[in-house]
């Protein structure tokens, strides 16, 4: 009898024992048989059973992982030689990190195993602590005591494998229902359950090494060959590249969200360094990869202990390795540059020779050509012909950059009789960036920009698209500024000697102040968006990217201010000087200093502990997630400051450009008969051709009139949110257009004031240097400017009160409607 229990404890079938319950299919335990009951003590059969249901649950763990090891090793063995099989085995079995549990578990049992063993010996020695005389009688209560401690862990493995068995987790699930079971007071089932998450922790810290140090990122990931990094496909913005993903079901629930930014952003980089045949330095590698390895250990509880901070570690290094070789500052700056100069439209000159050289070709090819010839259409080479053709004489003759710049016609090619697919879309149906960009063609036109791999780490798609947004507002209001200085200068030519009669001298008064007018907004409107908002923010990010290096005590730890963005400048600058002539022009003689910046060979004791970098002047290095979120936070406030966050602000814009282009265009039509040749002769027909023209021009008077004044209300009634809610809740409802345009000044004013790319100001240290003081007072002035933007456009607008008496004009007209209206 003793012996039987023996070999069930260990594994072996046995006639005393029968699975419960009978007669089914999936039993869940073992019981003493019938025939042996009747011949036993009730307390001997309740002992008997409660280590039979240990045995039973042995034998199923045992059965589980022994059949999940084999069958995924045969599986591997099938996909190596017959990959579609292998694949359909994969799927039955699981996958390896279940397999790589199945094999913890076996490693448990054989614990289990060895104790047992070591029972059996002790009873064929004659143990006096487990036989109880000579004739070698062993007390059932001995083997229950002795198995005693195994209980609980038996009894959880086999609710733990059952579990698995039926669902078949995904690897990050795994991680975290074997971190929910090791949350115990039990210290066995602590443990083991650390034991068995270190051995699939360890799993996944390879499959993150992987991605995250070689770039090993396959398009999909299989049961047998799981991936942490997944390639996406191409990027839309620069197809040569691929973009990346994370595989969610790989990771576990408590690695979050700033973690699994990181481990894109460095995988990113290392899979992108892997297609170009490139690699991370192996000394760098090396380090990293120890400092991941040990993030996992059995004798600790933790789950992946410290991964945050080894992946920011990653990330810092990674990126500081990226800046001084691959991406340095002086390209960062460059495209900052390149991307104020014609996307901000910081180079004046070029920008309206650029609207002269496409107005004279919409005129040539659409206006005034044959509609029927092949000819009059205007195709994306030739926007691209005037793009080059408009830097001839202007700042921008021998800047290179121009050709990574080109124009394109959105909706394809513009031909003079527009067809059902080419025609713009109406002001009510276009988006931010047609409702503006398709005002100097009548088709939408977007600015593109040329960018690759490494600066697509830094200017994301979306920070090209709002730029492209920009780009196309600014043209749009300069476009218009152009046209009615053009009016100016006819009217100024056409003038007449002498005294007009009346209705010439109205319309010569009518016109004359109409012109002033719109010049006089779009000067104050323009220089407040290009002087208070486009320069002084554009150079303040650049300042913020170029700290002072004097007392930087990360550059004095580096030993060379080279190591700075601004050193990294100079060093690159100093280094074209030094090529011969025009050998520094060429992209490849840019490449070929990049092997001659700071730090050529990577150290391993640069992979120090401290804080990851923040965007301010006491930081030598700005890995690129920190730059684009402060490159970002830079392009929000641009919107919020040209008043384009807000749609209905955008279509009250839109509609005083029309009105103004209206106006540019009846002058246009006129020519040089805008006054009579005769200016006394009161003829019937000169009369009524002057009533005419008096008649369309106060028209557009009064219809800017109210343009104007619901944008200027806008603006005023944002400083004022009480005023505004009163002066919308008239009768007339007149003002209800403008109610979401004031909300949403409001909500610029406020986010304008948190804004920030230098976080709160702290006050100055007593041994801060003179640079560091200056840069600290630029800092809080663009702050400041940033929180007065509206404040500053009311300034311009009403410097005379000229807006301020039209609404207090309208205000009146109503009320004193409203009181006639009641009889008053």
């Amino acid at each position: 009898m003793l012996a039987e229990v023996l070999l069930v404890l260990s594994g072996h079938p046995s006639s005393f024992f029968v699975s419960a319950p009978e007669g089914t299919s999936s039993p869940t335990t073992l019981r003493v048989s019938a025939a042996l009951e009747k011949y036993l003590h009730p307390g001997e059969i309740s002992t008997l059973n409660s280590l039979a249901r240990l045995a039973f649950q042995y034998l199923e763990i045992k059965r589980w992982a022994q059949t999940t090891v084999s069958d995924t090793r045969r599986a591997v063995l099938m996909e190596q030689h017959h990959g579609p099989k292998g694949k359909e085995r994969a799927k039955e079995v699981g996958c390896v990190y279940t397999s790589n549990l199945a094999s913890g578990v076996l490693d448990v049992l054989g614990e289990y195993e060895s104790l047992v063993v070591e029972l059996e010996a002790k009873v064929l020695h004659l143990n006096p602590g487990v036989v109880q005389d000579d004739n070698g009688y062993v007390p059932l209560s001995v083997l229950v005591a002795a198995l005693s401690s195994w209980t609980a862990p038996l009894a959880s493995l086999y609710d733990l494998t059952s579990f698995v068995e039926t669902t078949q987790p995904s690897p990050g699930r795994l991680i975290d229902l074997l971190s929910e079971r090791l949350d115990t007071g039990h210290p066995e089932l602590e443990r083991i359950y650390t034991m068995l998450r270190a051995r699939v922790e360890r799993m996944f810290v390879s499959h993150l090494t992987v991605f995250v140090l070689f770039g090993h990122a396959p398009p999909t990931s299989s049961a047998l060959r799981p991936a942490l990094g997944l390639d996406i496909g191409p990027d839309a913005s620069s197809p040569r590249y691929r973009m990346n993903a994370l595989n969610d079901e790989m990771l576990p629930q408590t690695v979050g969200r700033a973690t699994r930014e990181s481990l894109l952003y460095v995988g990113r980089v290392a899979a992108t360094l892997r297609r170009e045949g490139r690699e991370l330095p192996r000394s760098m590698v090396d380090t990293l990869r120890s400092a991941f390895e040990g993030l996992v250990s059995e004798s600790r509880s933790e789950e992946l202990a410290d991964l945050d901070r080894v992946v920011q570690l990653a990330r810092r290094e990674v990126g500081e390795w990226l800046w001084r070789h691959i991406l340095t500052g002086s390209q960062i700056v460059e495209a900052l540059e390149t991307f104020g100069n014609y996307f901000l439209t910081r180079r004046a000159d070029y920008a309206v020779s650029l609207i002269q050289e496409l107005t004279k070709l919409h005129s040539t090819k659409i206006i005034l050509s044959d509609p029927s010839s092949s000819s009059s259409v205007i195709r994306d080479t030739d926007l691209h012909l005037a793009w080059l053709r408009s830097s001839l004489g202007t700042s921008a003759e021998h800047d290179r950059s121009l050709d990574t710049l080109h124009l394109r016609l959105d909706h394809g090619p513009l031909r003079a009789i527009p067809s059902t697919t080419s025609r713009p879309p109406t002001a009510g149906q276009a988006n931010h960036e047609s409702l503006f960009s398709s005002f100097l063609l009548g088709t939408p036109m977007t600015l593109h920009s040329n960018v690759t791999w490494p600066l697509d780490l830094f200017i994301t798609p979306q920070a090209r698209s709002t730029y492209s947004e920009i780009q196309a507002y600014l043209l749009a209001l300069r476009t218009t500024q152009q046209r009615v200085l053009g009016v100016w200068l006819a009217i100024t030519s056409s003038r007449r000697p002498g005294r007009l009669e009346t209705p010439w001298a109205d319309l010569q008064r009518d016109v004359w102040a109409l012109t002033k007018l719109i010049l006089f907004f779009f000067e104050e409107l323009l220089g407040h968006f290009m002087t208070d908002i486009i320069d002084v923010q554009h150079k303040t990010l650049l300042a913020e990217l170029d700290p002072p290096s004097g007392d930087d005590p990360v550059i004095r730890r580096s030993g060379s201010v080279a190591t700075s963005l601004r050193g990294s400048t100079r060093l690159y600058k100093s280094q074209s000087r030094d090529l011969p002539s025009g050998q520094g022009q060429t992209p490849d003689a840019k490449t070929a200093t990049r092997p001659d910046s700071p730090a050529s060979t990577y150290a391993p004791e640069t992979v120090r502990s401290r804080i990851p970098p923040t965007p301010n002047r006491h930081t030598a290095h700005l890995d690129f997630l920190t730059l684009r979120q402060m490159h970002s936070r830079h392009l929000a406030f641009l919107r919020q400051g040209l008043l384009l966050a807000d749609r209905e602000l955008s279509v009250v814009i839109r509609d005083i450009l029309d009105v103004c282009a209206r106006f540019a265009g009846l002058i246009e039509r006129w020519g040089d008969d805008i006054l009579p040749r005769r200016p006394k002769d009161q003829s019937g027909d000169l009369k009524d051709d002057a009533v005419a023209r008096l008649s369309a021009i106060r028209e557009l008077k009064a219809e800017l009139h109210e343009h104007l004044s619901e944008f200027f209300r806008a603006l005023a009634e944002s400083q004022n949110p009480s005023a505004g809610e009163t002066s919308t809740s008239g009768p007339s409802g007149s003002f209800s257009r403008t109610t979401r345009a004031t909300q949403m000044i409001q909500s610029s004013r406020i986010m304008s004031r948190q804004v920030s790319f230098t976080g709160a100001k702290a006050p100055p240290k007593a041994g801060a240097s003179r640079a560091e003081a200056e840069q600290n007072g630029k800092s809080q002035e663009a702050e400041n400017l940033m929180g007065r933007h509206v404040e500053q456009l009311l300034l311009r607008l009403d410097f005379n009160g000229t807006f301020t008496s039209w609404i207090h004009n309208e205000r009146d007209v109503m009320r004193d409607g409203v009181l006639a209206e009641g009889g008053l």
